[in-house]
């Protein structure tokens, strides 16, 4: 038996050159696809209203690393807020009524009362409004209010009211912060079954889902899952295709593999910065061919930057309009489900 073993790693050496080939061959692919990707216009963004059902839910995986430095976990800290932020705007112009947020590692818990706060004073724009100053928005949707948890703060609930604006009144937002003891959902509902006794029998697909809604606080199950990435990873690791998506916990007990988005990986950035901020300039010149050709280049990162209220804000790590474009396209472009 030993003899046969040794044998067959023998036997599997030749394969070993032919694997690494065919690794660099689908590397190499997946560059030459993504700088396709980059320097090509995406498909146009359908609108809410071509979507053959309405989003009712958006839940957002925010996935810090594992580094434990205080310099890194607050810049993470203040990426998540921003993007938490602007997913509650984005949803909100969208008409969405639900959106989950889960990092899996407890910082929203940690920042949470600041989120709030920070709620309450950049509030989102009403839909169909034109970016502006907090003081002129009169009609701004803004956090009412937050649940209590159930236990041990597993699910927190933000209230955004719903607001009027031009002829149209959008249904109210609730915002779930979920604690990373809720990736044990399932497994606890399990024990409570056994527990009550209840018959296998008795233990139905519906059953389940209503319960686990019941546990989050949730009203609809998720339409689609958005994962963003709070740190980019380095160098080499950017240039090598794009990882399986991780929910870090997430309890994705409904998904489908078709309703779980995450963003290609960006490529590099080799534009040095006194370049970049020329570039950036040349981008609202007056000459049109300059202005043309800097705004064909791709200098943008879309999980740094946004344009708030008419001024640049710049959170390295926070979620970019493109994820959340993306992710739209994504929603639009599958088989949706009509029950």
């Amino acid at each position: 038996m030993p003899g046969s073993r040794s044998h067959l790693r023998l036997r599997d050496i030749p394969a070993l050159p032919l694997l690494f080939l065919l690794h660099i061959l689908f590397t190499l692919l997946s560059l030459l696809l993504r700088t396709y990707q980059l320097l090509t216009s995406p498909r146009p963004l359908k609108t809410p209203a071509s979507f053959q059902r309405p989003i009712r839910h958006i839940a957002v995986v925010l996935r810090p690393s594992t580094s434990s430095y205080d310099v890194k976990v607050r810049q993470e800290t203040l990426a998540l807020k921003e993007s938490v932020k602007r997913v509650v705007r984005w949803a909100s112009e969208m008409g969405v009524s639900e959106v989950s947020v889960f990092d899996g590692k407890g910082l929203l818990q940690n920042c949470q009362e600041e989120l709030v706060r920070d709620l309450l004073r950049l509030p989102p724009s009403p839909p169909g409004s034109r970016p502006a100053t907090p003081a002129r928005l009169p009609n701004a949707v803004q956090a009412s209010s937050v649940s209590k948890p159930r236990s041990r703060s597993s699910v927190q609930t933000i209230i955004i009211p719903p607001h009027h604006s031009q002829g149209n009144e959008s249904e109210m937002l609730k915002l779930h912060v979920l604690a990373p003891s809720t990736r044990d959902v399932v497994a606890d509902l399990t024990a409570s079954y056994i527990k009550k006794q209840i018959p296998l029998g008795d233990i139905q697909q519906d059953m389940l889902d209503r319960d686990v809604r019941d546990v989050l606080h949730l009203s609809h199950d998720p339409d689609i899952l958005i994962i963003h990435l709070l740190s980019s990873p380095s160098f080499f690791k950017a240039l090598l295709p794009r990882p399986a998506p991780q929910l870090s916990g997430y309890p994705f007990w409904c998904l489908r593999i078709t309703e779980i988005y995450q963003h290609p990986t960006p490529l590099p950035r080799l534009i040095p910065p006194p370049l970049l901020s020329l570039l950036h300039q040349a981008r609202t010149s007056n000459l049109s061919l300059l202005r043309k050709v800097a705004r064909s280049l791709p200098l943008t990162d879309p999980d740094e930057s946004e344009t708030i209220h008419g001024s640049r804000r710049v959170i390295k790590g926070a979620m970019g309009r493109e994820v959340w474009d993306g992710a739209m396209r994504a929603w639009g472009g599958v088989e949706q489900r009509l029950g």
